[in-house]
């Protein structure tokens, strides 16, 4: 990149930074501006007449006159925007909307609003500053950056229906556009891992970005299996290699035939090169680094040695909401100038405000924004780790329902990749609880060359992990723990068959601790059978 081009990026974010910095101290002031911003697009609505909303100012009074919301809450009242009543949660005119599957896999639609964009972009405004600063040149030359659809068909009322990264991706600038290793319309395809890899290896590429480190490691699995598709496609300048893409306008220039580098690149997937050796410019990775994320850094880090990897910004559909400041540290602040934060404690109790937290507590995050969410409970479960001033550090740790009590052992997926992380490196690793067995038991569906012998070492971890554990297995209440085997592969694998369940496959993570039945059919279907 042009280094003017670099820091005028820079100075584009400086007053949403320079404002971040000046409030890390007064959290509560922050939050404060937050609920205006929302209250003044809340004016005049049919959610504003219906809770009394002209009579709040302040966030207590917010507190006390909305009721936390849960999904189904919001999609009901998604389903009177549909039906018509386009002013029931604001006057912003909906640009989009954003298709989530979530973690449970049902179909939710969120709006896309200007006014909501600009909240968001507060956040990524801070998280790119302080990653350029820290790494100038990781804009050297182009960015992989890989999304979802940012096109899915069209909503019931007629408007774009689109994954939130592959939306946000598809309304930045042309300049911004065109620093991508490939163009944003190649995520739209269903052969769009091969489709993105086509395009990307014919660039110079300095920073590579995914959700989860599935989306780098699949990348790099599908080049070494689909190799010679790839070299002579890219020889060629052809897409043969995913013929239902029929070379659309968009991908047409990542697409000319370079023999050189179709040379080159032969030889770096015969020997299973690395990223870095794959792309010699690469200078940092970005992906999520905790919870079940990070089960997969291992894999990551063999594969892009040396490289630094920053964790990506805490986010859902609903809401963008830490910034990480640095490569080693997981989380960061709270993204107090995007939106309003609340947290309730995880044993329960009322809602806690930013200032309130306290180090070393778990919370459930509830969060507003101008997009339509109001005190919407999120179902995550993060910890405080410390604060950045005043205001605290948030890391995910789970989502509520990753939790089982089978025989009152209490057991959380925290818990599960603490011991999996003592145990080894697994490719892929889910754990099932059993209530039909008698006594009941768990499941490991584990992806390893040695699986029994993981497993072993696994569950004397977990026994440290969690207390109750051992205990309840030798009272005879809890039953040995069966052990499934995976084929190579199976996280792939495991995401087209949620696909074909329903969900979304750019957002299906890794559940690491589940009693979802559709997770457990799509686990037994790859499943190699128990050993016991």
């Amino acid at each position: 990149m042009i280094p003017w081009l670099r820091w005028l990026g820079q100075l584009s974010r400086l007053r949403a930074v320079r404002r971040f910095h000046a409030l890390r101290d007064d959290p509560e002031r922050a939050q404060e501006q937050v609920l205006q911003e929302i209250l003044a697009g809340l004016r005049g609505t049919g959610f504003e007449r219906e809770y009394r909303l002209d009579r709040v100012r302040c966030l207590t009074d917010w507190q006390r006159a909305v009721p936390l919301q849960t999904p189904v809450d919001h999609q009901r009242e998604v389903e009177r925007i549909l039906s018509g009543d386009r002013e029931r949660l604001f006057h912003d005119p909906i640009k989009a909307w954003a298709g989530t599957s979530g973690s449970g896999g049902t179909r939710k639609l969120y709006p896309l609003t200007a006014a909501y964009r600009r909240q968001y972009l507060r956040t990524v405004a801070s998280f790119l500053w302080h990653l350029t600063a820290d790494h100038p040149r990781a804009f050297d030359h182009r960015v992989l950056y890989l999304t979802g659809p940012s096109y899915e068909g069209t909503a019931r009322d007629g408007l774009p229906l689109a994954s939130m990264s592959g939306y946000n991706a598809s309304v930045q600038p042309g300049f911004v556009q065109a620093r991508y290793a490939a163009p944003v319309e190649a995520a739209n395809h269903d052969d769009a891992t091969y489709l993105i890899a086509r395009c990307a290896l014919r660039r110079r590429i300095s920073f590579a970005v995914s959700i989860m480190p599935s989306g780098l490691l699949g990348l790099h699995q599908t080049m070494l299996a689909r190799a010679e598709e790839l070299v002579r496609d890219l020889r060629d300048g052809t897409l043969h290699g995913a013929p239902a893409a029929a070379a659309p306008l968009a991908l047409q220039p990542s697409i000319e035939p370079d023999p050189t580098r179709a040379a080159e690149v032969e030889r770096l997937l015969q020997d299973a090169a690395t990223l870095p050796e794959i792309w010699p410019d690469l200078r940092l990775l970005s992906c999520w680094k905790a919870a079940a994320a990070g089960a997969m850094l291992p894999q990551l880090t063999a594969l892009a040695p040396g490289l630094p990897i920053r964790d990506a910004i805490y986010s859902a559909t609903e809401g963008w909401l830490n910034v990480p400041l640095s490569d080693t540290a997981l989380g960061g602040p709270a993204a107090l100038t995007s939106h309003l934060i609340e947290l309730v404690p995880e044993g329960g109790g009322e809602a806690l405000l930013l200032h309130q937290a306290e180090v070393g507590a778990r919370y459930r995050v509830v969060v507003s924004t101008t997009g339509g969410c109001y005190r919407y409970d999120l179902g995550d479960i993060v910890e405080v780790t410390g604060h950045w001033g005043r205001t605290p550090e948030l890391v995910f740790v789970r989502k509520a329902g990753a939790a089982s009590n089978l025989a009152g052992e209490l057991l959380d997926g925290a818990q599960v990749l603490n011991a999996a992380a003592h145990a080894g490196d697994a490719a892929f690793l889910v754990m099932i609880p059993d209530q039909e067995s008698s006594p009941p038991r768990y499941h490991l569906f584990v992806e390893h060359d040695a699986p029994q012998a993981f497993a072993e070492c696994f569950e004397e971890a977990l026994r440290r992990e969690c207390v109750d554990y051992g205990p309840k297995q030798r009272a005879g209440a809890l039953g040995a723990l069966v052990v499934h085997p995976l084929p190579r592969r199976s996280w792939d694998r495991a995401r087209k068959l949620k696909a074909a369940q329903g969900a979304i496959e750019a957002q299906v993570k890794p559940p690491v601790l589940t009693s979802d039945p559709g997770w457990k059919a799509v686990l037994e279907h790859l499943s190699e059978g128990p050993t016991l």
